[in-house]
């Protein structure tokens, strides 16, 4: 049996925290016909047998935030743990969804799915092909709840309706280089330069966006970007195994003033989907992976781990 965990911002809101609120959901995956069983797992807690069959120790038991069976379907996860962070978003937080987990884990198919994987196909049963409906159904109400509101205080029925405006990004990070996935064909790409501004923080240059007006169209995007993912294969394995890859929704929310002496609002929030490399590799040791991979060692997954593992041992 293997986890695939998905790593969000908490859902529950109303708790006090210091920094940033990471929930951790893990969903497990039955693993290979005639695999062992190496773990055992509750509603919210896993433990990893290091011998099949054995009983976990001590330090191999992990508290977490929600545990999902094999049984569970992309649905079940997203109508739990997902929907609560898409209201959230709407409201105006930053969210990051990140799926994290050894290569063969599922990691991608939970956030990718099945189906859709022609470019210009709406189709797909991701995570996120479900957190885009899901959106636009919350836009919607949203766009209805704000009108009423202001149809029943403004004065001026010739005023401006609440609108709202949605486009997206698509990068690869391979190696230390960020690759734009909405860039021309594969053989041709060449990696952006990423810089610090002083007001939006890490931008990448040159990084193309999508306006997307519709659930479909946004599908669409997403679909056509997780098409030009590399899947070569070099003489340590799958560069996908190895790669991220981070798919961002931005919206920004226009709401007009309901009366006199009142200023219109725009709100501007963030949504990120993370697909990150096989963990597997926080095992090896460093030097080792230098050695093989070359002078370019894939820093940003080993930071990530010792963030992780910072976080879990506390203050």
């Amino acid at each position: 049996m293997a986890t695939s965990v998905v790593l969000g911002t908490r859902p529950d809101w109303t708790r006090s925290t210091l920094g940033i609120p990471i929930d951790t959901i893990v969903r497990v995956h039955p693993g290979p016909p005639g695999a062992k069983p190496d773990l055992a797992y509750s509603r919210n807690r896993v433990s990893v047998s290091r011998v099949p069959g054995a009983t976990a120790r001590p330090e191999d038991e992990y508290d977490v935030g929600f545990v999902y069976g094999p049984e569970a379907t992309h649905q079940d996860i997203a109508a739990r743990s997902l929907l609560p962070l898409l209201r959230k978003f709407v409201d105006g937080y930053n969210v990051a969804v990140m799926a994290f987990g050894s290569t063969g884990s599922g990691k991608t198919h939970l956030l990718e799915g099945s189906q859709g994987k022609e470019r210009n196909s709406p189709e797909g049963n991701g995570l996120v092909h479900i957190a885009v409906d899901e959106l636009f159904k919350l836009m919607t109400e949203k766009a209805v709840y704000v009108g009423t509101m202001l149809a029943e205080k403004r004065r001026s029925p010739s005023a401006r309706a609440f609108d709202f405006f949605l486009e997206t990004s698509f990068v690869e990070l391979y190696r230390e280089e960020v690759y734009d996935l909405y860039g021309k064909q594969q053989a041709s790409r060449t990696p952006l330069q990423v810089y610090e501004d002083v007001t939006e923080g890490y931008q990448v240059s040159g990084l193309s966006h999508r306006v997307a007006k519709t659930a479909a169209e946004l599908r669409t995007a997403f679909n056509s970007g997780r098409c030009m993912r590399d899947n070569t294969r070099e003489d340590v394995g799958s560069v996908h195994d190895r790669a991220a890859a981070i798919f961002t929704i931005h919206l920004a929310q226009y709401s007009p003033a309901s009366g006199p002496g009142e200023e219109d609002r725009i709100l501007v929030s963030k949504i990120q989907f993370v697909d990150l490399p096989g963990s597997e590799r926080l095992a090896e040791d460093p030097e080792i992976l230098r050695l093989r991979e070359g002078p370019i060692l894939n820093r940003a997954l080993h930071a990530l781990g010792a963030t992780l593992r910072a976080l879990a041992e506390g203050p």
